[in-house]
């Protein structure tokens, strides 16, 4: 996923999508047209608000969702509405269960 994909999944223009990370809307405007990466501090507060981490040198993304155990974002592994991640605090495995635009609804902690 995509910058432009990630903000139109979200329903936000480029102005909301900027203003939610402290950028113009021309900023956005770059990203999406490939001319400008964002900034490390950038990523880590697409991170932090929307759950998608931007890998550095493109942006190519990975899906990471809340921990219900730590707090912390943990990549998943999964598609569609199930994600799974695992705590590296107590090892356990969670069902995340997301919505529209991979939104996190709940989680379920699995007993394997």
């Amino acid at each position: 996923m995509e910058i432009k994909e990630l903000r139109e999944s979200l329903g936000l223009s480029k102005a909301q999508f900027g203003r939610r990370l402290g950028v113009a809307q021309i900023t956005v405007r770059r990203w999406e047209n490939g001319s400008h990466h964002p900034s490390p501090i950038v990523r880590k507060a697409i991170k932090e608000i929307f759950g998608v981490e931007i890998k550095k040198g493109g942006l190519k993304m990975t899906y990471q969702h809340r921990c219900p155990n730590c707090g912390r974002y943990h990549p998943c592994n999964g598609r569609g509405e199930q994600h799974e991640i695992q705590c590296p605090v107590n090892l356990r495995w969670y069902t995340i269960i997301t919505g529209r635009a991979g939104r996190q609804i709940s989680s379920v902690l699995q007993v394997k």
